[in-house]
């Protein structure tokens, strides 16, 4: 996550295969993890047990790659390239906002040089309504049960995340370059064509 290099030098070959399916999906599940136990200050994560991982058949439908839970996979087309890999999933969530904060203290926010074009729009964009419209702020003490204290600690940790990572991406040191559809898509061409 930390290699600033571009994926695909860092991976070496765009090709659809088992090894870089994993790899891709596994940067973009560790950036989002980081991301998530960095807002809701989850340090019980690194204490082990708390994460797990399920089989995910991911396999190309025309310009798209597709992913299924392997235990689903019957109606992959048999005819399509597929490849297994592991899919994070996160367990334990209860400790968040409860204790001190070590992903803000480690830095693991700044180090990110990896995200999924979604994942980071979608940080952005939940950011600037937290900043802009008071009803969210109330849904979270309300409905998520935050407290005051809270609510303020998640609001310095949202907003630092997306200042952090804007200032990161604006200085070309985080990359949006985990999206499969965007690393698999065959290179086409542009040069001009040439004239009879």
């Amino acid at each position: 996550m930390a290699d600033a290099r571009p994926t695909k030098a860092i991976l070496g070959s765009t090709q659809f295969s088992q090894e870089n399916v994993q790899a891709l999906v596994g940067m973009r599940d560790m950036s989002e993890m980081i991301l998530i136990d960095y807002l809701m200050a989850q340090s019980d994560r690194l204490t082990g047990g708390n994460i797990s991982d399920y089989n995910f058949v991911y396999f190309i439908d025309g310009d798209h790659v597709k992913s299924v839970n392997a235990h689903k996979a019957d109606g992959v087309p048999a005819n399509a390239v597929k490849v297994t890999v592991k899919k994070l999933t996160i367990k334990d969530t209860d400790a968040g906002l409860l204790n001190s904060n070590v992903f803000e203290q480690k830095g693991y926010i700044s180090q990110i040089s990896h995200m999924h074009p979604d994942t980071y729009n979608r940080l952005i964009a939940f950011a600037q309504k937290w900043k802009e419209d008071p009803t969210v702020k109330e849904f979270f003490h309300k409905e998520c049960t935050l407290s005051a204290s809270q609510l303020a600690r998640f609001e310095k940790y949202i907003l630092t995340a997306a200042n952090t990572l804007q200032t990161r991406k604006a200085n070309g040191k985080l990359l949006l370059d985990l999206d499969l559809d965007d690393y698999f898509r065959p290179a086409t061409s542009s040069s001009p064509t040439p004239s009879p």
